[in-house]
């Protein structure tokens, strides 16, 4: 079996998806909702300080320190990302535990998720979850929740796995206020840029799996004008957002079963993203979606 093929409706929408889940405006919005996360975690800590639950026939703290000191680490790194998206590097954009990237930002939703899940599960490490103060941190925890899954997308992964993007699944539980546009043209690029998959990606952008054997001919066609009536790829999947210095990801293929399956691609640089550099916002950005205070 061959990756799914977007039709040309699919295609703009996961463009403009993408255009938009990387823009500066999606994460300042992310960045609030990072920060009403940490506030709850603060002000829950506060009311829990002192006191016990019995777990297990021993008594047990409502929150470890760590546990706010997670979400303390990542509102710090959100913001340093941010700044660093506000001139134009998206190397925020890749894998790191460190500030100043959104991976390090996302710490305290994921730490908080991964013992929310674990008490669920009857490891009753996360003893919060059963007092009178969980329900306040669980509203605050579904705004960067939400953002974080429809966003997530743009971000190098922290293991070398298969495309993010990979079918219509993905429009599926784009949020609302990123405002879609249903129609709409794919810019072709000026010159063209092709990188092999495990190949270092060269510039930041919107990339599109192309079918097209990389031998010397390629080499011929590596920098020249691009033109609509470039008739030389065929597509072989889905659009997606890949970060420089990354190592270009393969294609998930589906085959029925429960393993996974991935095959080697090259992938055409379709827009090549240079916002911010000058610290000007596009006006484009005003159309978005993103909720304002």
């Amino acid at each position: 079996m061959s990756p799914t093929i977007p039709d040309d409706a699919e295609r703009y929408r996961i463009f403009a998806y993408l255009k938009r889940a990387s823009s500066l405006t999606a994460w300042r919005y992310g960045l609030r909702m990072c920060t009403q996360f940490t506030q709850a975690y603060e002000r829950v800590a506060k009311k829990a300080e002192g006191k016990t639950v019995m777990i297990l026939g021993q008594p047990s703290v409502l929150l470890h320190p760590q546990e706010l000191g997670f979400a303390l680490r990542g509102q710090a790194a959100f913001v340093e990302a941010v700044k660093r998206l506000e001139r134009g590097d998206r190397f925020c954009f890749r894998y790191a535990e460190a500030l100043g990237h959104f991976f390090e930002g996302f710490r305290g939703y994921d730490c908080h998720m991964s013992m929310v899940q674990g008490h669920m599960m009857g490891h009753a490490t996360f003893p919060i979850v059963e007092s009178e103060l969980y329900p306040e941190l669980d509203e605050a925890s579904q705004g960067i929740g939400y953002f974080a899954n429809a966003h997530r997308v743009v971000l190098e992964p922290q293991y070398y796995e298969p495309a993010a993007v990979e079918s219509a699944s993905s429009l599926k539980d784009v949020p609302e206020y990123m405002n879609l546009p249903e129609s709409g043209d794919v810019p072709t690029p000026s010159k063209e840029v092709l990188v092999h998959t495990k190949s270092r990606v060269p510039y930041h952008g919107i990339y599109e799996p192309v079918k097209f054997e990389m031998v010397r001919s390629m080499w011929r066609l590596f920098g020249q004008a691009a033109t609509n009536e470039n008739t030389v790829f065929e597509r072989q999947g889905w659009l997606n957002y890949l970060t420089a210095g990354s190592k270009a990801p393969p294609l998930r293929v589906d085959m029925g079963d429960v393993y996974t399956h991935t095959t080697n691609t090259v992938w055409r640089l379709i827009w090549k993203d240079e916002r911010y550099v000058n610290g000007v916002v596009p006006e484009e950005e005003s159309s978005y979606g993103y909720p304002i205070d």
